[in-house]
């Protein structure tokens, strides 16, 4: 009995990667601003890491929600864990004067699912923050326009109203 002996095909490193060891720690800004941090043992080996402007067919947006800016891909190739940080990478991405409820969203292409991730816009309001736990995916921000965002403050200067006697709105 002879057995035909294969190879894996060899991983090709992207032109554009950016190589990681352990403890490195490096945030990855593209012209537009977007950004992918990855922090200091984000992953248990070493790992080429990709941070790019999508540029693929895209599947279709979650229902009720609208794309706002440019999709973003990111890769790591190489690890097969995360290492021991507790937020290993992190994504900010630009977006523009909005009242709407804005979100990042991730695309993960092996599973073909959305993923809402957890996200907050910066006090000066010019960047979205998220934190994916996957080695690959797409990134975008979707608004929400049934829900509209605002600040509000409660007061109460001098005597308040009767109607209102403890708190006034603005």
């Amino acid at each position: 009995l002879v057995r035909a002996q294969t190879t894996p095909d060899p991983v090709v490193i992207p032109t554009n990667a950016v190589h990681f060891a352990v403890g490195h720690t490096e945030t990855l800004t593209l012209a537009d601003g977007a950004k992918l941090g990855v922090f200091q043992n984000a992953f248990a080996s070493e790992a080429d890491v990709v941070w790019e402007t999508a540029v693929a067919p895209f599947p279709t947006i979650p229902s009720g929600y609208l794309q706002t800016g440019s999709r973003y891909h990111f890769l790591a190739i190489g690890p097969t864990t995360f290492g021991t940080a507790s937020r290993p990478l992190a994504v900010a991405l630009p977006v523009g004067n909005s009242l709407w409820d804005r979100s990042i969203w991730l695309y993960t292409t092996a599973t073909a699912t959305w993923t809402k991730l957890s996200s907050s816009v910066n006090a000066a309001g010019v960047l979205i923050n998220a934190s994916p736990k996957v080695f690959e995916g797409e990134v975008v921000v979707l608004e929400n326009h049934a829900l509209e965002v605002g600040i509000g403050s409660w007061y109460c200067k001098n005597h308040c109203s009767a109607r209102y006697p403890k708190y006034h709105g603005t």
